[in-house]
């Protein structure tokens, strides 16, 4: 998982690296359509389909975020835009 320390300063959060300060994550990283953020690993996706592909475990019971790892292993890759994706686009070929 992503080191959260940036969430506790808010309106306050670091993309690509650089560091923004008051001003909407959606308008900077363009959360529109399906892609989303994962409110408990702060990690973007593309779709609610590679958002919930990286939850595992039983609802209520021990449901958790894959680490990067997890997604590696499971296929998932991130997209140019930094946003991870449930089918890489190479194989869509």
């Amino acid at each position: 998982m992503k080191d959260t320390s940036q969430r506790d300063k808010p309106n306050q959060f670091v993309y690509k690296g650089k560091l923004y300060k008051n001003v909407s994550r959606y308008k900077v990283v363009g959360l529109t359509g399906s892609r989303n953020e994962c409110p408990t690993c702060d990690e973007l996706f593309n779709s609610i389909r590679a958002f919930e592909a990286h939850r595992v475990g039983q609802i209520g019971v021990d449901r958790r975020c894959l680490g990067v790892e997890g997604m590696l292993a499971k296929g998932m890759a991130k997209n140019a835009a930094g946003f991870w994706v449930s089918i890489p686009y190479k194989e869509w070929e």
